[in-house]
């Protein structure tokens, strides 16, 4: 899993001159299309971090790693966060840090925790409530940008 070492090169330009001296993960998720990690960071000095995130990367499974090709899901999600995640008023995690490497087939992202939310189960489907609270964030998204001809240039978003 991820190390310490791995963890401080990854977050290095947030940390300020500290460094990641510990790391307890436990999966999240159902791992449909990539896996997930509750992170808990112990770090050297205080550094302004989170004690935990979620980290997410590519699936280990073969066939869970051709759809995510098929449907450029990593891709996808990684560009989100480079392009748009800022830009918007929604409910989206804060992202420390974003690599993806399609010659690879790899990403990785590291994400502000949203605990004591629970991820969706992607198996069971959601209640109403949270049907109608997932559509008002996808709103809170597509409004504002609706029409931006500057999102033309984004050619992850239009293939």
């Amino acid at each position: 899993m991820l190390s310490p070492a791995e963890l401080s090169r990854w977050l290095a330009p947030r940390l300020g001159g500290a460094s990641v001296v510990g790391v307890k993960n436990e999966p999240v998720g159902t791992g449909q299309m990539s896996e997930s990690r509750r992170l808990t960071l112990e770090y050297s000095r205080p550094c302004g971090l989170p004690q935990t995130m979620i980290a997410k990367f590519e699936s280990a499974s073969e066939a869970s790693r051709a759809a995510s090709r098929a449907t450029r899901t990593y891709e996808v999600e990684t560009a989100f966060y480079r392009d748009i995640r800022d830009r918007v008023s929604v409910n989206a995690p804060v992202c420390f840090y974003n690599h993806f490497d399609a010659d690879r087939d790899e990403f990785a992202l590291l994400l502000s925790d949203f605990a004591p939310c629970t991820q969706g189960n992607q198996l069971t489907g959601c209640t109403t409530e949270e049907a109608r609270a997932a559509v008002r964030e996808i709103a809170k998204l597509h409004g504002p940008l609706w029409g931006i001809g500057e999102l033309k240039s984004l050619p992850w978003l239009h293939r």
